[in-house]
């Protein structure tokens, strides 16, 4: 997945970490689960008449968490004969 160029119109400074720190906080969300993080963020920074800022999607991070959990994901792995 293509992370967002940080100089990208409607995109503010990264506060808190990197835009690949993000990649690595949300390595088990599902696409869904990833929209949903996002939108938080944005909500929070469109309230506050502002750019949306890593800060914003960190916040949405820890108030939404995966659905699954990385031994979930090994343990379909081993059930689907993927591992």
């Amino acid at each position: 997945m293509a992370l967002p160029d940080r100089s990208a119109p409607g995109l503010g400074e990264t506060v808190g970490g990197s835009w690949l720190d993000l990649g690595e906080k949300t390595e088990s969300y599902t696409i869904a689960e990833l929209e949903l993080v996002i939108e938080e963020g944005a909500k929070k920074a469109f309230e506050d008449l502002r750019p949306i800022t890593t800060e914003d999607i960190l916040s949405a991070i820890q108030e939404n968490p995966p659905r699954l959990n990385e031994a979930a994901i090994e343990e379909h792995k081993k059930r689907i004969g993927f591992l």
